[in-house]
């Protein structure tokens, strides 16, 4: 809410928020739940919909945010108790870094692009140690259900987390992670796959535009808005790149290779590409929009957060690689406040005067509701609680 205050107060629905997930469950019901929205599902935001018909609707806007501020301080929870060989300064830094990870700020007070902190969730749900009652493995197939469900990650996640699992000293605790696993990737590649996502786009032979896409995914992270562009973004955007690998080569050295690809750090990493090469891959055709700042921050939210996850859990064995490690915390903080203000501010979260627009409604004055980023959206058909 410090980052950004004016998509907090005063409350109201925000783009898909409204014209999508909450006027959709208004007017299918229940078959809104498994409805795709561009190509995948989104459970999540569906299920919290389903919820708000028993919400008034002049509260429903406050209850999104409310919600929203909730999934991200679940984050917080998740990596303040999952098991990491750090120290407990580490440990607060990288709780923090769920708010001052580099980017827009759009994954958070908006439910709908919070299918993001949702996949964090799951992400970090599947290294704690597996419930051993029941009533706790019940209550953990379903978080890891509708995390599953919430977004395409578990497509591009699932070997990742696969192995994962078969390598931990669980293998007669974990059968229903396995189950819950391969139901919700099936379910997804199902769904992706009819959704059209998968067909019909090109990617790019542009090799400058390609380049320019991973030097921009490194130095947005180091620096930020700052106008560091040419020869010099360059050849920081390698060094960085260059310097990651020899903390990783460190780590691996210094914990043996088996146990490394067992570790937390190798997780992290693995599953932070995984969901940066699956962003890119949705941009193939036009590799020189991925950019974190200018459109899409949300797809860049999850990889760094998990990348600066892995790095920090490597600290403690990366050897003569540490100095680089605390560098690249201490320069990638000062450009996460570089971007606290979202773009454009005016535009996304401009005061629509919510509550006059709900009573003109309810009074059958005016039949469309006009919320951020200047969406006019009919309700004629709809009733509201």
């Amino acid at each position: 809410m410090f980052r950004m205050p004016q998509a907090f107060l005063p409350p109201q629905f925000r783009a898909e928020e409204f014209s999508i997930f909450y006027l959709e469950d208004r007017r299918l019901g229940m078959d809104a739940l498994f409805k795709t929205y561009a190509g995948y599902l989104h459970l999540f935001p569906r299920l919290i919909a389903f919820v708000l018909r028993w919400v008034p609707f002049e509260w429903a806007p406050f209850t999104y945010k409310l919600v929203s501020v909730l999934t991200a301080q679940l984050v917080g929870v998740m990596v303040a108790v999952v098991r990491l060989p750090i120290s407990k300064p580490m440990r607060v830094f990288m709780i923090l870094l769920v708010g001052l990870v580099p980017g827009s700020g759009e994954v958070f007070l908006n439910t709908a692009n919070a299918i993001t902190l949702v996949g964090a969730i799951g992400i970090l749900l599947y290294i704690q140690a597996p419930a051993t009652r029941i009533e706790l493995k019940l209550f953990e197939s379903l978080v890891l259900f509708v995390t599953g469900l919430s977004g395409a990650f578990m497509i591009f996640l699932f070997p990742i987390v696969g192995v994962r699992l078969f390598l931990t000293d669980w293998p007669k605790r974990i059968y229903y992670r396995i189950g819950v696993l391969v139901l919700v990737t099936l379910t997804n590649m199902i769904f992706y796959s009819a959704g059209g996502r998968l067909e019909g786009t090109v990617a790019s032979r542009e090799l400058e535009a390609w380049l320019e896409c991973f030097v921009n995914f490194n130095n947005s992270f180091l620096f930020g808005r700052l106008p560091i562009h040419g020869t010099g973004a360059h050849l920081i955007g390698y060094s960085v790149m260059v310097g990651a690998a020899l903390v990783m080569r460190n780590a691996i050295k210094n914990l043996g290779f088996w146990s490394s690809l067992r570790s937390e750090s190798a997780f992290y990493v693995a599953c932070g590409a995984a969901v940066w090469l699956a962003s890119i891959y949705l941009f193939r055709n036009t590799p020189h929009l991925i950019a974190p700042y200018d459109g899409g921050g949300r797809y860049f939210y999850l990889p760094y957060l998990l990348l600066a996850f892995g790095f920090l859990s490597a600290y403690p064995r990366a050897g003569r690689a540490r100095t680089f490690v605390r560098g690249l915390v201490a320069v990638s903080t000062v450009a996460s406040f570089l971007s606290f203000r979202p773009i454009p501010v005016v535009i996304q979260y401009r005061d629509y005067h919510f509550l006059q627009q709900v009573a003109e409604i309810r009074s059958k004055q005016k039949n469309t509701l006009m919320v951020p980023p200047n969406w006019d959206i009919d309700v004629r058909d709809v009733e509201f609680p």
